[in-house]
């Protein structure tokens, strides 16, 4: 699978890496305004895919066209709800720059407990306090609740959902819809550990 990236990507050389190091990837190059690649990474509202891309791989949630957008770690903690066979119950995430709330929040070690704010019914979002981020996500399935976390580096993080959206796009490159991580959850999970996520069964919290 050929891969360009929009040079104005953030994290552009860490999702670079990620993806040289996969075996499906043959080539990873710069966008140039050709539309003659497989897949490009960029923002959806990034200039630079004008002409737009036959398949996009975004790590926001708009997306122009074809692609799989939500490439974040969002997007990863919704992807294991469906690997699961359950769905989102809540999600706690801590990441650099969040502001503090007055919702405690208790992350894996090293983040620890933390105080954030609600976003939605089903989200909050609390700052972590260094360049490590966390997600916590609880799962409701039919045999009971299941509870997954992950702790990384922010950027490492970042930039491996991102990527993971590119390999997992092989099987649906020819899909006319707009995807998330939801939709390819397996292989998109498999990509993320892959490349070093690892993820942490926990029992859930009372």
């Amino acid at each position: 699978m050929k891969v360009t990236l929009s040079r104005k990507t953030p994290l552009l050389q860490r999702v670079s890496r990620v993806l040289t190091a996969d075996p499906t990837i043959t080539t990873v190059s710069y966008w140039d305004g050709r539309n003659d690649t497989d897949v490009t990474v960029a923002y959806a509202d990034d200039e630079a895919v004008g002409p737009a891309p036959r398949f996009v791989v975004t790590a926001d949630e708009r997306l122009e066209g074809s692609g799989i957008a939500d490439c974040n770690p969002l997007g990863l903690a919704k992807a294991l709800s469906r690997v699961a066979g359950g769905h989102v119950k809540h999600i706690s995430w801590a990441k650099p720059g969040s502001s503090r709330g007055a919702e405690p929040v208790r992350f894996p070690s090293p983040v620890g407990l933390r105080y954030g704010s609600k976003v939605t019914d089903t989200l909050t979002m609390a700052p972590a306090g260094s360049a490590i981020a966390s997600f916590v996500v609880e799962i409701e399935t039919e045999g009971g609740p299941i509870q997954y976390a992950v702790v990384d580096d922010s950027e490492f993080l970042a930039a491996v959902c991102w990527a993971a959206g590119v390999i997992a796009s092989g099987p649906v490159l020819e899909s006319p819809r707009q995807l998330t991580p939801i939709d390819v959850a397996e292989t998109y999970v498999r990509a993320c550990q892959a490349a070093g996520i690892v993820i942490a069964r926990q029992e859930p919290s009372s």
